[in-house]
C-alpha cells in the first residue's frame, strides 16, 4: 500500500518551468514598441499573471460553500514567494527530504525522511543543530515522522517501534516514551504532549507526559472510508494556544473540535467542498501490478493568520478535481488552504503560488514556510 504524496512528482518542476516560460514569451510579445522591457515591468507583469490566476481558483475554491469571510479584505491574506528556505541546489543541503516541520518563535525544526534526522534551522535557513538519525536505539528513527516543540522539548513520532523520542531544545537526547502509533502531536504546555493514536486505549486524544507516560485519554477521531486503516500520516493537529484542539483527518478533510477544559466535542465535520475525495481503491498500473492506493486530499493544520485554525488541501488537480489516478497527475499551480474559526465555521479560502504544497507554518514576519512534497524542499512566502 502507498500514499500518493508519498512519492516525488518530477514532472511538476518541468510543468511549471514550461508554464513560466510561456508566460514570459506573452509579456515580451505584448510589449510591441518597446525595444527592451525592464525587469522591474516583467516582474510586475508575472505578479499580475499570477494574482489573477489566483483569484480565480479562490473563486473555484468558494463555490461550493460560503465564508464568513470571504468578503472581506482586511482578512483576505495573499502570499507571494520568497524562494526557498535553505539552498535546494546545494551539494550537502541541511534537509534532504523534509517530512514535517513545526516553528517555535524564529526557529524551524524539521523532520527529514532520508537522513531520519531532526533539523533545526533559524529563520535564514542557517543549521542550528541536527539529531537523532538512522536506527533503532534510544534517539534513533527507522521511519521519522511528525514532530512537536515546547519550550522545554522537541518531540518526534517513531511510530514504527512504538515510540516517542524527546530531545532538548539545544539537540541533545532527553528521554524514550513507549506509546503506539502516534500520529499527529502538539504540546498543550510545556511538558505536556497531546498525541493522536487510534491504537491507544481510552479513545484517540492522549495527553501524555515524559516520563509517566498517558495522563488522561478521551475524544474520537472522525473516519468513513478509513475507519480500518491504520496510517501514521492519517490525523495532523494544531492547538489554539488556549483550550481548543483541532483534529484534521487529512485524508478525508473531516475536521474535529476539541474543548480540552471538558474534553467535549464543540465541532465535526467540514465545509462542502468543490470536489469529492477519491476513497481508498485497488490500482493496477500498465505493467500489471496491482496495490492498494490511499490519496490524502489534505497536507497538515496549523495556526494561521489572525489566529485561525488553518488547513491545507494539496490533492486538488488542474481540473478541480481531487487526485484519482496516480497514472494521470496534473496537480493544480496554486496551493490551496481552508481558513476555520474555532467554532468550526468556514471562514474562507487562500492560495500559496506553488503545486504541491502539502504542510505550512508562520514565521513571525508575516512569512510562511511550507513543505512542497513534489520537490522535496522547503519554501518561503510574505503576506503583502
Amino acid at each position: 500500500s502507498q500514499s500518493a504524496d508519498s512519492d516525488c512528482y518530477a514532472g511538476g518542476k518541468m510543468r511549471r518551468t514550461v508554464i513560466s516560460i510561456f508566460i514570459i514569451m506573452i509579456a515580451i510579445s505584448c510589449s510591441e514598441g518597446q525595444r527592451d522591457t525592464s525587469e522591474t515591468d516583467l516582474s510586475d507583469t508575472l505578479n499580475t499573471v499570477s494574482e489573477t490566476g489566483m483569484s480565480e481558483w479562490i473563486g473555484y475554491l468558494q463555490s461550493s460553500d460560503t465564508g464568513l469571510w470571504e468578503d472581506s479584505e482586511s482578512h483576505s491574506p495573499f502570499y507571494v514567494s520568497l524562494g526557498f528556505l535553505t539552498d535546494p541546489e546545494s551539494i550537502d543541503p541541511y534537509v534532504y527530504n523534509p517530512y514535517d516541520f513545526c516553528i517555535s518563535g524564529d526557529t524551524v525544526f524539521v523532520t527529514d525522511y532520508s537522513t531520519q534526522q531532526i533539523v533545526a534551522l533559524n529563520s535564514s535557513g542557517d543549521l542550528l543543530w541536527k539529531a537523532g538519525g538512522e536506527g533503532e536505539g534510544p534517539g534513533e528513527f527507522p521511519r521519522i515522522s511528525t514532530i512537536a516543540v515546547s519550550p522545554e522539548f522537541v518531540a518526534a513520532s517513531n511510530y514504527y517501534v512504538n515510540r516517542i523520542e524527546y530531545f532538548h531544545r539545544d539537540g541533545s537526547y532527553a528521554m524514550s516514551l513507549t506509546f503506539s502509533g502516534a500520529q499527529g502531536m502538539v504540546f498543550q504546555d510545556d511538558s505536556t504532549l497531546i498525541v493522536t493514536s487510534t491504537l491507544e486505549n481510552g479513545g484517540d486524544i492522549h495527553r501524555v507526559h515524559p516520563e509517566s507516560g498517558i495522563i488522561d485519554s478521551f475524544g474520537e477521531v472522525e473516519t468513513h472510508d478509513y475507519d480500518e486503516v491504520q496510517r501514521m500520516d492519517l490525523i495532523r493537529v494544531c492547538t489554539n494556544g488556549d483550550n481548543r484542539l483541532a483534529l484534521y483527518n487529512r485524508y478525508e478533510g473531516l475536521i474535529a473540535i476539541y474543548d480540552l477544559e471538558t474534553k467535549s466535542c464543540v465541532f465535526r465535520g467540514q465545509r462542502q467542498l468543490p470536489a469529492t475525495p477519491t476513497p481508498p481503491q485497488n490500482f493496477t498500473d500498465s505493467n500489471g501490478n496491482s496495490t492498494r492506493l490511499f490519496l490524502p486530499i489534505g497536507g497538515n493544520a496549523f495556526l494561521g493568520p489572525d489566529g485561525m485554525l488553518n488547513v491545507v488541501l494539496t490533492g486538488f488537480m488542474e481540473d478541480g478535481s481531487f487526485l484519482s489516478d496516480p497514472e494521470n497527475i496534473d496537480f493544480a499551480e496554486y496551493s490551496s488552504i481552508d481558513r476555520y474559526d474555532w467554532e468550526g465555521n468556514y471562514l474562507d479560502s487562500y492560495c500559496l503560488p506553488d503545486s504541491c504544497i502539502s504542510h505550512a507554518g508562520i514565521l513571525p514576519g508575516d512569512r510562511l514556510v511550507a513543505r512542497d512534497f513534489s520537490e522535496g524542499v522547503l519554501r518561503m512566502y510574505e503576506r503583502q
